[in-house]
């Protein structure tokens, strides 16, 4: 079995050569000779402790997926395990032992397969296709989707998770995971070719387990990310008669024809952050992205999480926050830029550039009370609108504090 990883140990004692014990790993495969550690056993491993899949480090805004059921029936087959978050959005697991030929051929093809029949289903037809499947999580088979994906966790109100389910459906927005025990050299080949020509509205990602017997009993589960599609193409994929059709995204953050420019990517995080700030705040979106460009431009891309999209710049060869943005509020918080700025030594930096962007909120009695902050960071939330009003003095800002900040870091301590 083709792999990238060593063998795991534990070191009693650091000093003592001999006392590092190797864990014996787990090979997947099925039949007596594998001793029950099947594909089956992986899927139901997965569906009782989730965290097993590197969710998070794919995409941010998906990182709390709760396992909803396994074998959910579809026309193209069983999904082996599916998960969704709070907000409505959908995770596809499909486990495959590597070693098995067939599986390295198919998986990708089948996993997409799946990918094609969900955006059919109306969210009614989605959630008794999902009642009909055995339950995960300790789940009852009577209990809604909504339910199930909210038990553990704050969520949207119950309209509003069925409106994201539906149109995550329709626009076939989902995260795809193939799940194995050894990835295969042509299973990432053929990732790389989606990511270069398919232009989906879905993220791809191919994840190593590797799993140990732990010192005392149980497992000790290593995820890895082998491979992925980075970005979705801009653009929606309609399902036309069983075909996959990219229909390109028209907007002022598409490409423009004849640019000889492709259209930026996006990925599943960056899109649902930015319709959150829609919701919140209408106009915000193609404003933000106006802003996220510029910064572009001078060598700052943005970076994702859950809850923010957090701008950032380049000074001395260092990457700093700019802004960040919470897309439940609309609000821009700086205390992360002080933060920084105290690091290096020059709060006096962080605090100069908090109050040039305070000076941009437009009423004034707010505006007198953002430069009078009584927080501990000396800084309070901005409204997000108030500073893309006014994009060229934001922008001003942030090149004198990325300016100020490179000085500083030049000046021996």
């Amino acid at each position: 079995m083709t792999t990238r990883y060593g063998s795991l140990f534990q070191i009693a004692d650091f000093a003592a050569p001999t006392a590092a014990q190797r864990l014996g790993r787990v090979h997947l495969g099925g039949g007596k000779a594998g001793g029950g550690y099947d594909e089956a056993w992986l899927q139901r491993l997965i569906a009782s402790h989730p965290q097993a899949l590197p969710i998070g480090e794919i995409e941010a805004y998906l990182e709390d997926a709760v396992p909803i059921c396994l074998e959910l029936a579809t026309k193209a087959g069983p999904i082996d395990l599916l998960l969704v978050t709070p907000r409505g959005d959908i995770v596809v697991v499909e486990c495959k032992l590597w070693r098995n030929p067939q599986a390295r051929r198919e998986v990708v093809g089948q996993i997409i397969d799946y990918a094609k029949e969900l955006p059919r289903l109306t969210y009614e037809a989605f959630e008794a296709a999902i009642r009909k499947a055995e339950p995960a999580g300790g789940a009852e088979r009577s209990q809604s989707l909504f339910h199930r994906a909210s038990a553990h966790a704050e969520h949207i109100g119950e309209a509003d998770f069925i409106d994201s389910v539906s149109r995550n459906l329709r626009r076939g927005r989902f995260l795809l995971l193939i799940v194995g025990d050894g990835i295969q050299e042509g299973v990432e080949q053929i990732a790389d070719f989606l990511q270069q020509h398919a232009g989906m509205h879905f993220t791809l990602a191919l994840v190593e387990v590797a799993i140990f017997h732990a010192p005392g009993g149980g497992f000790l589960v290593q995820p890895r990310v082998v491979a992925r599609t980075q970005m979705i193409q801009r653009g929606v994929v309609a399902f036309d008669d069983g075909h996959l059709m990219l229909r390109p995204q028209a907007g002022p953050d598409a490409a423009k024809p004849g640019s000889g420019k492709a259209a930026a990517p996006v990925s599943i995080s960056e899109e649902r952050l930015f319709e959150s700030l829609e919701a919140k705040l209408p106009s915000s979106a193609t404003q933000l992205r106006q802003m996220v460009a510029a910064l572009d431009d001078r060598g700052a891309a943005p970076r994702f999480t859950a809850a923010y999209v957090i701008l950032q710049g380049h000074a001395a060869g260092r990457t700093l926050t700019l802004a960040k943005i919470g897309a439940a509020d609309a609000s821009v918080w700086l205390e992360d830029v002080v933060a920084q700025a105290t690091a290096a030594g020059r709060r006096d930096l962080g605090l100069a550039y908090y109050q040039a962007l305070a000076a941009l909120v437009r009423d004034p009695a707010t505006r007198s009370k953002k430069q009078d902050p009584t927080g501990s960071s000396g800084t309070a939330g901005l409204p997000l609108g108030d500073l893309l009003a006014q994009p060229a003095a934001w922008l001003a800002a942030c090149d004198a504090y990325l300016r100020a900040m490179s000085d500083a870091f030049a000046v021996p301590a």
